[in-house]
């Protein structure tokens, strides 16, 4: 790969060790890196701090993933309010009833504490919404939050998140799943965000032929459905997500950018 000038921003990713991260940063993506344990917060702060890329815009989040819904203490022992009130963003948090066993009751009770947390520090949310979209949108219209909705697969509701204001990441998935078409069909593009929710769920997502060196172009590919999508220039919409993430990113590190 030849030399990157510009930087382009991955809002919702998962980072298992260094080499992960300098896979993204070294491609010119900034990830914002979603930290679902103490465990996984100490990992990052490790990496961001070891790294010799810069990692100055390097955004992170930290929540109760719905997977995880009863295991808060054994995830973050009596850390998590704090670690809540110090981090810039909230999750990725919400509920599930496709990847997990876990009760609904379980995952709502862990999901409104964590969303009470936000509202009491006034943080974004992150949202996992995978088979609960009805009942995640009946639970934050009580929650006036700004959201970002990851991975958001579903052919219902989209007009009532989209009536939200919320934000939606939008990945490789727009490729396969005529759902995350009709949503960047309905969606504003200013509200448009890309991701790649981690290395390894883009291996999965397609691992016949995915290859991490081409991380970038995959998200390039990405900017340019989006185009094609909205009959939209493509720089003009690279350039309108690019701001918008850089906007979000500024505006909940704190930090300014040129």
């Amino acid at each position: 790969m030849g030399l990157i000038l510009d930087t382009i921003y991955d809002l919702h990713s998962h980072i298992k060790d260094i080499e992960e991260l300098e896979t993204y940063l070294s491609q010119g993506i900034v990830p914002l890196v979603n930290c679902r344990s103490l465990g996984e917060f100490l990992d990052y702060s490790s990496f961001i701090n070891e790294t010799s890329y810069d990692s100055s815009e390097v955004l992170y989040s930290i929540g109760l993933h719905p997977h995880d819904a009863d295991r808060i203490l054994y995830n973050f022992s009596n850390k998590y309010e704090d670690l809540i009130r110090k981090a810039p963003i909230v999750g990725e948090i919400g509920m599930d009833s496709c990847w997990t066993d876990l009760d609904r009751k379980t995952q709502e009770t862990s999901f409104l504490y964590s969303l009470g947390l936000a509202k009491k520090y006034n943080k974004p949310v992150v949202l996992h919404t995978k088979g609960m979209e009805r009942e995640i949108l009946e639970i934050i219209q009580d929650f006036d939050l700004t959201y970002i909705v990851h991975w958001y697969g579903c052919s219902d509701y989209q007009e009532d998140y989209r009536n939200l204001g919320v934000y939606f990441t939008i990945g490789p998935a727009i490729f396969s799943d005529p759902d995350v078409e009709k949503l960047v069909s309905n969606v504003d593009l200013d509200k448009l965000l890309l991701e790649t929710d981690g290395i390894e769920a883009l291996r999965w997502l397609d691992e016949e032929h995915f290859d991490k060196r081409r991380l970038r172009d995959n998200l390039e590919d990405v900017y340019r459905k989006i185009a094609e999508i909205k009959a939209l220039d493509y720089e003009f919409v690279k350039n309108t997500i690019v701001n918008t993430s850089k906007d979000l990113i500024k505006k909940y590190k704190g930090v300014m950018y040129e």
